[in-house]
């Protein structure tokens, strides 16, 4: 039996998602460019924050490609004192654990 979350760690701070199970409850999934234009910042500048673990998020089984989920972004702006920006009025509705 597969883990429930389907999220399997590849590093300290990256994990991926069982393809067979892409699917299935995820949650918005933004790539590198993606969070380069919210963040108003080069996208190789992402690439680096998610490479030394600042921005975690997964890799695509058999690709390069990175991926930042949702949940993950946030936490990163919030963390980094960096604005929300599009993101600001889809977390309207969510508690504010701090």
């Amino acid at each position: 039996m597969r883990d429930p979350s389907h999220w399997h760690r590849c590093s300290a701070n990256q994990f991926y998602v069982d393809p067979f199970h892409w699917h299935q409850k995820m949650r918005t999934i933004f790539t590198t460019g993606q969070v380069a234009k919210i963040c108003k910042v080069a996208p190789r500048t992402v690439n680096k924050w998610f490479d030394s673990g600042r921005l975690r998020g997964y890799r695509i089984p058999g690709s390069q490609d990175r991926r930042i989920p949702r949940e993950h972004l946030i936490r990163f702006l919030k963390e980094h004192g960096m604005p929300l920006g599009e993101l600001e009025s889809e977390t309207q509705g969510e508690s504010n654990d701090d």
